[in-house]
């Protein structure tokens, strides 16, 4: 049915607004187009006056199929290996292929490994955390492990995950999240933790895991299953 006038303007007010709000933002928005969300069924669809998809950048495009790939970082980037583009500012996880409604719940795969370390947080000062996969290596140098009421952490993306607690001004329990593409993750990958400084071994361990797989949107609506796996070092 035609809109009136009155509702143009709205819509069209909207828009706009929509757009100065998340000027510098990587988000796709779409105004009075079709939106369809099954794949086996087109006549599934709707037509808001406006709508927001965000982590995708905007383009100019004649509807939206919510089963369709999209590229975050640019295509470029995400596609064959987004996972490993060093220029990625997002996470990219294989999509829902069928066409179906997923929940959208997280399906981060990795590695959490758990090492008492039991050295004192300033003998850790400038010291190199390195976390290794199959030999390949990521290291981090920190100039200090801050405690604030016996915990600590630090997220600085690629590098993994960090979190740690303290006790008596020493670093007990440290914890390192790795994320991973579940398609490169096998049975019996082997994770390395060590920390050095000036040339010194601090602490160094290493061990072969197996994971557990889960699909916590359903088999038909993860690609891959979640893969997980949790080690003490």
């Amino acid at each position: 049915m035609p809109e009136n006038k009155r509702h143009l303007l709205l819509r069209t007010a909207l828009l706009l607004l929509l757009q100065r709000e998340l000027a510098g933002c990587v988000a796709a928005i779409g105004c009075e187009q079709f939106v369809y969300w099954n794949a086996r069924d087109p006549r599934r669809c709707l037509a808001p006056d406006v709508f927001v998809k965000l982590g995708v950048e905007d383009s100019i495009f004649d509807s939206w199929k919510c089963w369709e790939p999209f590229y975050p970082n640019g295509r470029e980037c995400d596609e064959p290996h987004g996972y490993f583009c060093r220029r990625a500012v997002y996470h990219v996880w294989p999509a829902s292929q069928s066409g179906l409604v997923c929940p959208g719940l997280p399906t981060e795969s990795g590695a959490q490994l758990r090492a008492h370390v039991g050295l004192g947080a300033e003998d850790l000062a400038g010291a190199a955390v390195r976390v290794c996969r199959n030999g390949l290596c990521a290291t981090h140098t920190f100039d200090r492990f801050p405690c604030y009421a016996g915990v600590g952490s630090v997220d600085s993306s690629p590098f993994p995950i960090l979190d740690w607690t303290c006790e008596d001004g020493r670093v007990d329990l440290l914890t390192a999240t790795i994320l991973a593409d579940p398609a490169v993750l096998r049975d019996d990958d082997r994770y390395r933790l060590d920390i050095s400084k000036a040339g010194k071994i601090l602490f160094e361990a290493e061990q072969r895991v197996r994971y557990a797989r889960a699909w916590p949107n359903g088999e038909r609506c993860d690609a891959y299953p979640q893969t997980t796996a949790s080690v003490d070092l």
